[in-house]
């Protein structure tokens, strides 16, 4: 309990009782997946038009409707000081990298999801380049060794 009460949590007025962690960290999700896929405008991520080769951004609706994402982008209230007016920015950063620390634990490889990716690697070239890299790494291992 005494752990949960000392997260930063920035103050968000959004007329609502009162904004969740949970219904937080999905907004926080939903601005993560709006930035790697910034071609598309904000209507975008909320349409229920069907998706095509083309055209086809990430359905974010199951998360938020678009009126809470906007009420919470609005009413987000990050804290400044004269001293410091990053000191909100700073805090919010840091209880982030603490929560990937206690939470997240990557293995030897981590895999991304190359669709998001601009460099036109299609998933059997991402295989292939990651094959070679694993064989590279056991010949100069085997050359150090002997």
């Amino acid at each position: 309990q005494q752990q949960q009460q000392q997260q930063y949590v920035p103050h968000v007025e959004t007329g609502m009782e009162e904004l969740s962690m949970g219904v937080f960290y999905q907004w926080l999700g939903v601005v993560m997946v709006m930035a790697l896929h910034n071609q598309y405008k904000l209507e975008d991520f909320f349409s229920t038009r069907a998706r095509t080769l083309f055209w086809s951004p990430p359905y974010l609706g199951e998360l938020l409707t678009k009126k809470q994402f906007v009420k919470i982008m609005k009413t987000l209230h990050i804290e400044q000081t004269e001293e410091d007016p990053f000191v909100g920015i700073k805090r919010l950063i840091n209880a982030f990298n603490t929560n990937m620390k206690e939470t997240f634990s990557p293995g030897t490889f981590v895999v991304t999801n190359e669709h998001s990716s601009l460099s036109g690697l299609s998933s059997s070239n991402c295989v292939s380049t990651a094959s070679s890299a694993v064989q590279k790494q056991r010949k100069s291992s085997s050359s150090s060794s002997s």
